[in-house]
């Protein structure tokens, strides 16, 4: 009897070390992750991790928790011992993480290397249009998108059709986006998808009934969207941002933050027509629209400053990036009128913030805004002697040459190491004749820049050497 007591013990303890091993805990974190508790998850895989681990199923299910939390930079390295020990689910694990991460040329090899042994999983393909976009490759995606006609998987159609947008290819993304909401009538979020392509291709009945089905069964607001936007973005991944901003965007196309921020991760793409669309809407909301006197009475009566601060150091970000995408368009007066926002509504604009708005008007042709800004200038700080040149070119242009030479030899007499104030104060006394002036300026300003070109050539012209 105690032999058969004890080979029952002994069996009751084998049992129990099954039933508490790891695949017990993978079977637990699993269920987890499909009632959507990654948190639950990631502690059911790591009680299997503690028992063993080299668990390939526990490596794959702690990644999977990891980019469940939007912590892809802790699921690389699960994914990547995953897929090694041959997890199925790993490499697209794996490839996630490193899109995620930043890291789209690795994940681009993973895929490929997938894909040629298995040549027809659809959500490799899906992945590898995203990874290429990801890299910066965005006619590549598009083509390799444009390429899968076989592939009409939902989410892979949803892939193909943005792959296709952001490439400009409109005709064709429209396509995709069609055939997505009809395989995905009931689907919030396709249908959200299919409403951001319908939506920068100029789509508008396409785009509103897509936009409003897709409503119908999402929050009020974009802040859960936002949300994701700027964990791509913090993770280097910007092109996944901009996708979830375009999400954000067809749903909620009037708030201000979502146009703002989406203008400026375009403009930080160096998209600079998509930016200054973008921005320039973001301006004619109402949260950054021109107040003027509005202003002191709203922060009056709501006594918080830090809110009206906040608001306009927003605004003065968006006018700043604006002009800069109008600059890269070649637009030099919607460029400087932008600019003229910015500081307008920034009350710590810089002497040089000032003048430079003042070159980008003069460099739009706009004299009078020029001078205007350059007297201001001057009149609150007389000794920035970047001003009183900028100043001497406007009387230039106005025909006052006196008063001119007056605003040249200030700076002159302010900055005389700065050979541009000499050359622009030489010219002014040749102009008027006075090439004893000119050739003094000129021998003075050597001194300070020996063997400057234009200098010497200047001597030269008043008959004089060095």
């Amino acid at each position: 009897m105690l032999r058969i007591g004890q080979t029952t013990f002994q069996l009751l303890a084998l049992f129990t070390l099954i039933g508490c091993g790891p695949n017990r805990w993978v079977r637990k974190g699993d269920l987890y992750l499909s009632e959507q508790r990654p948190d639950a998850a990631a502690r059911a895989f790591q009680k299997a991790l503690d028992k063993a681990p080299s668990h390939a199923g526990a490596l794959r299910g702690m990644a999977a928790a990891h980019l469940d939390r939007d912590q892809a930079i802790r699921a690389v390295v699960p994914a990547q011992r995953a897929n090694k020990a041959g997890e199925p689910e790993a490499r697209r694990l794996l490839a996630r993480a490193l899109i995620e991460t930043g890291r789209a040329s690795e994940a681009i090899k993973v895929l490929e290397k997938g894909i040629a042994e298995v040549p027809k999983n659809a959500g490799w393909r899906r992945l590898l249009i995203e990874a290429t976009l990801a890299s910066g490759d965005i006619d590549g995606a598009a083509d390799l998108a444009a390429s899968l006609t076989e592939f009409q998987q939902p989410r892979v159609l949803a892939m193909r059709g943005w792959a296709l947008s952001r490439a400009g290819r409109h005709d064709e993304a429209t396509n995709m986006a069609m055939q997505l909401i009809t395989a995905e009538a009931d689907n919030p979020m396709a249908q959200c998808e299919a409403a951001a392509i319908f939506q920068i291709a100029g789509q508008a009945n396409a785009y509103q009934q897509a936009a409003k089905t897709a409503l119908a069964a999402l929050p009020t607001n974009a802040h859960d969207i936002l949300e994701r936007a700027r964990i791509r973005q913090e993770g280097a991944d910007p092109e996944g941002a901009i996708r979830r901003l375009s999400w954000a965007h067809a749903l909620y196309p009037k708030d201000p933050q979502v146009v703002r921020i989406l203008g400026l991760q375009y403009a930080d793409q160096n998209e600079w027509s998509r930016a200054a669309q973008a921005l320039s809407t973001a301006l004619t909301l109402p949260a950054f629209a021109a107040r003027g006197h509005v202003n002191s009475v709203m922060v009056a009566r709501t006594g918080d400053d830090a809110v009206e601060n906040k608001r306009r150091k927003a605004l003065v970000q968006i006018a700043t990036r604006l002009g800069e995408a109008y600059a890269h368009l070649g637009n030099k007066g919607e460029s400087a009128k932008a600019w003229q926002l910015a500081i307008d509504a920034n009350p710590a604009a810089s002497d040089n913030d000032l003048i430079q708005v003042a070159k980008a008007w003069e460099l739009a042709g706009n004299n009078g805004q020029m001078m205007d800004l350059a007297q201001a200038v001057v009149d609150r700080n007389p000794t920035y002697a970047p001003a009183h040149v900028v100043l001497a070119r406007g009387l230039v242009v106005t025909g006052r040459l006196g008063w001119a030479i007056g605003h040249a030899r200030k700076a002159f007499e302010l900055s005389p190491n700065t050979p541009g104030t000499a050359i622009l104060l030489g010219d002014l006394y040749e102009k008027r004749g006075e090439r004893r002036s000119a050739a003094e300026v000129y021998q003075t300003a050597l001194q300070h820049n020996p063997g400057d070109t234009r200098l010497l050539l200047g001597l030269q012209r008043m008959g004089r050497r060095r």
